[in-house]
């Protein structure tokens, strides 16, 4: 099991660019759309005390 993905690829191009969507989709293609979610966005969100915006 897994908290969220991210990448440690700043700035490295044309090298070694990061196949982050690659990751993403096979995410939500292979788990339930609600883990899938948590581990893209709001973990993350919840860890660095992000608020999200609700209009």
């Amino acid at each position: 099991m897994i908290s969220f993905i991210g990448s440690d690829m700043h700035g490295c191009p044309p090298k070694r660019m990061p196949k982050m969507w690659e990751g993403i989709d096979w995410l939500y293609e292979h788990t339930d759309s609600d883990y899938a979610d948590c581990v893209v966005r709001k973990n993350a969100e919840d860890i660095l005390g992000i608020k999200k915006y609700v209009p």
